[in-house]
């Protein structure tokens, strides 16, 4: 809920933004679906309503070490889903006029 008060602060100060960008810890152990469908149960509104760029932060990868559990919930330009590869570290987006490598 620390992570939905926090998006919440940020748009009365700025409504609509173009963009979100969220730098990682989304989970607290990203190989438990559990937390995942508690994220996505707060979250969908915002990520449905606003472009929205996910960076995969150290706690995606507990228990995960190739971001399987994440790599099935966010797009991760190059990677094949539950596959270790170097490029499944990089995400890619493309927006209008931004560009984002993260």
């Amino acid at each position: 809920m620390s992570f939905k008060y926090s998006i919440d602060q940020a748009l009365k100060i700025c409504p609509n933004p173009d963009l979100m960008i969220s730098a990682g810890d989304t989970t607290q152990n990203g190989y438990k679906s559990t937390e995942w469908e508690a994220c996505f149960e707060v979250m969908h509104d915002y990520y449905a309503k606003y472009p929205t760029v996910t960076v995969a932060g150290n706690h995606e990868m507990k228990g995960d070490w190739n971001f399987v559990s994440f790599a099935q919930r966010f797009n991760m330009s190059g990677a094949k889903t539950g596959y270790p590869s170097s490029t499944a570290r990089w995400v890619t987006s493309n927006m209008a006029m931004l560009s984002l490598l993260s």
